[in-house]
């Protein structure tokens, strides 16, 4: 009985996301909401990059008003379909908004995925300055960010923050040891 309520469900939501984007493409919907529905019925379906297109095409048409949960769904939509430089645009604009810095958490994990060590130290002081529930884990990137542009005081510095945390304190000092045989040449 499982199995069929799932194919049921799995016929009712590709249905919904048929009549959806009919009348997207007649142009009736108008809301806000419509458009947040199309693209949750597309990410639903493991469409993810139209997802975000239906967002990002209303949202220029300037016809409907992009709060942090649109921002948000656009970002999560870019990651999902692994466009992460449109993710990281679209998590800037949410992260603005935000009241917290945990979106700016996530460009920073997002730059470090693509080698922008600038990108993500920029994102994880703008995380640390708004407030994020893991410091420590924005200090730990920080110190690989500075690492990997060579910069090993700097580094040392961020690893030195993130040692202070219960959570981050042997995988930081880890990296402190690592950093100082580094420096001292082999004997």
């Amino acid at each position: 009985a499982g199995q069929c309520n799932d194919a049921y469900s799995a016929v009712q939501i590709a249905s919904a996301l048929a009549v959806m984007e009919l009348a997207r493409l007649q142009n009736l919907l108008t809301e806000s909401s419509d458009f947040m529905q199309l693209s949750q019925l597309y990410r639903s379906q493991g469409i993810p990059y139209r997802a975000a297109e239906v967002l990002e095409q209303a949202q220029a048409r300037e016809t409907v008003t992009a709060d942090i949960a649109w921002l948000k769904q656009k970002a999560q939509s870019w990651y999902e379909a692994r466009e992460y430089r449109k993710a990281i645009k679209a998590y800037e604009a949410a992260a603005a908004v935000s009241a917290d810095g945990n979106l700016y958490a996530v460009m920073a994990q997002l730059s470090m995925q693509l080698y922008d060590f600038d990108g993500a130290l920029s994102a994880s002081d703008q995380a640390l300055a708004k407030g994020v529930k893991r410091p420590w884990q924005m200090h730990l990137l920080q110190g690989r960010a500075w690492f990997e542009k060579h910069e090993f005081l700097a580094a040392k510095a961020a690893f030195s923050k993130a040692a202070n945390d219960q959570n981050a304190s042997r995988q930081a000092n880890d990296w402190i040891t690592y950093i100082d045989r580094l420096k001292t040449p082999l004997q």
